[in-house]
């Protein structure tokens, strides 16, 4: 037991300090930059966490030379959080102080918590970081347990029945069973009035909720004898009848596409 809390003290003992020398200049050999924020980092971090920044540091590339990497398409606050995490393995929401960009906060002054746990999910699956991946899906579904009357919650699950392409099924998993446990208390006003624009907005929710709600649904005609289907982007993944009605609105666990029961192919 001792030597097990002795492990503990010396594994947080070093998070501190790697926490200590992030965006510190003093001996950095890379420098990160965003929109007119930059933060002074170590290749060695950055690179054995993420193929990408590895990538980008190798070879001939302009970032390998001048030691430079610009990240035009994100936010800097959701870079923010995924670097700090490489130093920390934590990272906290942030949700006031500088706004985040329109497209992140909707226009209104800082963001969510629930919505900017999604975008840290989204970023590091960009940057393929896997365990920030999983840590970003258990805080969004800490969070979604208590928060899933709020409007926000609403915003939230529709980007990520939306954006198909980052989203893990564990993330949309969450979603559904916070939806499903609340169904009866999100149908009335204003809970369910977000919530329903949510589903209008994203088909592909609505459809997880009647499956979730229905396992039955989708199951064949007869019971006995097993259909399966092919996925309608023919990457060659097929689904039995009853996996088809328990997946996440048909997302084909190959190639991720989002498609409606009808178009899968029926095989025997």
């Amino acid at each position: 037991m001792a030597a097990t809390l002795q492990k503990q003290e010396a594994q947080l003992a070093a998070i501190n300090t790697l926490g200590s020398i992030f965006n510190n200049p003093l001996h950095s050999d890379l420098t990160v930059r965003c929109l007119g924020k930059e933060w002074h980092v170590h290749k060695i971090m950055v690179c054995a966490q993420s193929p990408f920044f590895a990538k980008a540091c190798e070879g001939n590339f302009r970032e390998a030379t001048e030691n430079v990497i610009t990240l035009r398409d994100d936010d800097p606050d959701v870079v923010a959080a995924m670097l700090g995490y490489m130093y920390s393995f934590e990272y906290a929401a942030i949700c006031d102080g500088d706004a985040l960009d329109e497209e992140l906060s909707g226009g209104a002054k800082g963001a969510s918590e629930l919505l900017f746990h999604v975008h840290v999910h989204i970023i590091a699956d960009k940057y393929d970081i896997a365990p920030l991946v999983r840590l970003a899906t258990t805080k969004f579904s800490s969070v979604a347990s208590t928060a899933w009357s709020s409007p926000s919650f609403a915003e939230a699950a529709a980007l990520i029945f939306t954006d198909t392409t980052a989203i893990s099924k564990e993330l949309r998993e969450s979603v559904i069973a916070s939806a499903t446990t609340h169904a009866r208390s999100l149908k009335p006003d204003p809970a369910g009035a977000a919530f329903r624009n949510a589903m209008s907005s994203a088909p592909a929710l609505a459809i997880a909720l009647w499956y979730a709600q229905d396992p039955g649904v989708g199951a064949g005609a007869s019971s006995t004898q097993e259909i399966r289907y092919l996925c309608p982007s023919d990457c060659g993944q097929s689904l039995s009848s009853i996996e088809l009605s328990k997946e996440m609105a048909q997302v084909c666990p190959r190639c991720q596409r989002i498609d409606w029961t009808q178009l899968w192919k029926a095989v025997l």
